[in-house]
């Protein structure tokens, strides 16, 4: 297992262990007034994710049942796609089991396509150069070797707008867009994909802070919790 990941679930299992696993399983089941409750949603997703899923409606399909779903903040149909958001935390991750739900009710898998995640990116999209996504491509792209990709539409890269990399940075919506997601309406899977993603980005976002902020205040004190605590201060929390 990828190194980056490891230490995220090292983290994790200092936590209330039952916690972590009921989150990564029936969250639902779990209360998102619970102070422990939050904080271990914030460890597994602390960016709003959005994520298209290349597949078709089912006979009876009904948007409606997406729309319903408590505290979702998009839900978008089409005939060759279903894309939804959903915020950071708890209640992003109650979010996504019940779409899973409502995806294995109303929806189509399709094999031969796959799924793309957005994770939010506009709390850290005004530091982003190209040499920071250079700098930083070779350990991101094996942190993403971990999901054995493999089909070829897309390339092992990673870049700005250019479509059919494993990873693009999306200017319009600014989001870092994971474009090689497998097909599943499995809630486990679904999970598995969006916590790592999450996780990177979390990382590359410490990276780029710290770089701005050595070349930008030489008198700040830098040590990961600051950097931390800047990030969380700064993300728009929907």
């Amino acid at each position: 297992m990828a190194i980056l990941y490891q230490k995220l679930l090292q983290l994790l299992q200092e936590e209330e262990e039952s916690i972590n696993t009921i989150v990564s399983t029936i969250p639902t089941s779990l209360d998102a007034n619970d102070l422990l409750v939050q904080k271990v949603g914030d460890y597994f997703l602390p960016f709003s994710t959005g994520f298209e899923i290349e597949c078709n409606k089912g006979e009876d399909f009904n948007d409606q049942n997406f729309k319903n779903i408590p505290n979702i903040i998009e839900v978008l149909c089409d005939t060759s796609e279903q894309r939804f958001r959903i915020p950071n935390g708890i209640l992003g991750l109650q979010c996504l089991y019940n779409i899973s739900i409502q995806l294995k009710k109303n929806s189509l898998l399709n094999p031969l396509s796959g799924i793309h995640y957005h994770i939010d990116f506009t709390d850290a999209y005004e530091y982003l150069t190209s040499d920071m996504i250079e700098f930083n491509k070779s350990w991101m792209l094996e942190e993403l070797d971990e999901w054995n990709y493999v089909s070829f539409y897309n390339s092992r890269n990673i870049n700005f707008n250019t479509c059919h990399n494993w990873v693009r940075f999306q200017g319009i919506f600014k989001t870092l867009e994971f474009r090689i997601g497998e097909m599943t309406f499995d809630y486990s899977l679904l999970f598995k994909r969006i916590v790592h993603a999450n996780f990177i980005v979390q990382e590359f976002k410490e990276k780029i802070i710290t770089d701005y902020l050595f070349k930008n205040n030489s008198d700040f004190m830098y040590s990961k919790d600051n950097i931390t605590t800047m990030l969380k201060n700064r993300i728009k929390k929907i």
